[in-house]
C-alpha cells in the first residue's frame, strides 16, 4: 500500500523553478508599490491618464476669451425670444401683478391728477385657491420675512426697524434708515388705509414683496409665487382685524361687544 501511494505522489519540481516562481510573485508586487507611493506623494508633474474618457477635451470655460466668435467672448448670450423650460410666465397677474404689453413692458396709466403708474392688479390671481390654509400659509411667511421690520401685527415696529431707529436716535447723521412701513397707517386726505387695497392694489404689494423697496430686499428668490401672494392675503387679514365693520361680527359676538 505504501509503495501505491509514493508511486501515485508528483516528483517534487526543481530548485530552481520554485526560486523562479518566488521571484517573479515578488516582482508583480512592484508596481503595486509605485502606485501606492504615486497615489500619496506629490508632484509637479502631470497625472498619468491611461484612459482620458471626458477628463481632458478641448472646451472653453467661463468667462474666457475665444477666437472663435467676432465678439472675442466664449460664453453667449441667450438666444432672442427663449425661454427656459418652466419659466414661460405668461399669466401677467399671477407672475408680475400688474399689466404687460407684448413684449412683458409695464403698461402705463395715468390717472386724473396726471400720476403715471403701472396698471396693478386689485386683487388675488384667479388661479389661487384663497381660504385658511393660505392664509396661514401667508402667516408663516410673513412671520419669517417681514415680521423683523414690520412685527407681528404689522404696525412697523418689528426689532430690525426698532433697532435701526435706535442707533439712529444714538447717530443723527446715521440717517440711512427709512421706517418701516406701517399697514394699519390711515391717509389723511381720503380717510383710507395708506396701504389698503384700495389705495395700495394687491399687485403693487405683490411687487413691492418680489423686487423690494427702498431699504427693503427683494424676496423673489427666498419666496415662491405662490407664497408671496399668501403674504398679500394674511396682509389683508392684519388690516382687516384692525377695522373690521360691524356686519362681520357674528350677532351673538356683537351683542357681547356692547356690553350690558
Amino acid at each position: 500500500m505504501r509503495q501505491i501511494i509514493q508511486e501515485l505522489k508528483l516528483p517534487r519540481p526543481p530548485f530552481w523553478m520554485i526560486a523562479a516562481a518566488i521571484i517573479f510573485v515578488v516582482l508583480t508586487w512592484i508596481p503595486l508599490s509605485l502606485i501606492f507611493r504615486a497615489s500619496v506623494t506629490r508632484s509637479p508633474k502631470t497625472a498619468i491618464h491611461l484612459f482620458h474618457d471626458m477628463d481632458h477635451q478641448p472646451k472653453h470655460k467661463a468667462q474666457s476669451a475665444s477666437v472663435v466668435f467676432a465678439d472675442g467672448r466664449s460664453m453667449r448670450p441667450p438666444v432672442p425670444g427663449a425661454v427656459a423650460r418652466g419659466q414661460l410666465d405668461i399669466d401677467d397677474h399671477f407672475y408680475r401683478g400688474f399689466k404687460t404689453d407684448g413684449d412683458l413692458n409695464p403698461v402705463v396709466i395715468e390717472d386724473d391728477q396726471g400720476t403715471r403708474s403701472r396698471k396693478w392688479m386689485y386683487d388675488l390671481p384667479a388661479s389661487l385657491e384663497v381660504d385658511s390654509r393660505f392664509v396661514k400659509r401667508g402667516r408663516t411667511m410673513f412671520n419669517i420675512y417681514c415680521y423683523p421690520c414690520h412685527g407681528r401685527d404689522g404696525y412697523g415696529n418689528g426689532p430690525v426697524n426698532d433697532r435701526a431707529l435706535l442707533l439712529m436716535k444714538k447717530d443723527p447723521s446715521d440717517n440711512l434708515w427709512t421706517q418701516a412701513a406701517n399697514f394699519h397707517q390711515i391717509n389723511p386726505e381720503t380717510g383710507e388705509l395708506k396701504y389698503g387695497d384700495k389705495l395700495y392694489p394687491d399687485g403693487k404689494m405683490f411687487h413691492v414683496i418680489s423686487n423690494g423697496l427702498n431699504n427693503m430686499p427683494a424676496y423673489r428668490s427666498q419666496i415662491g409665487v405662490e407664497d408671496r401672494w399668501a403674504i398679500v392675503a394674511y396682509t389683508r387679514a392684519l388690516q382687516l382685524s384692525q377695522r373690521a365693520p360691524g356686519e362681520l361680527v357674528p350677532t351673538e359676538k356683537r351683542n357681547a361687544m356692547k356690553g350690558p
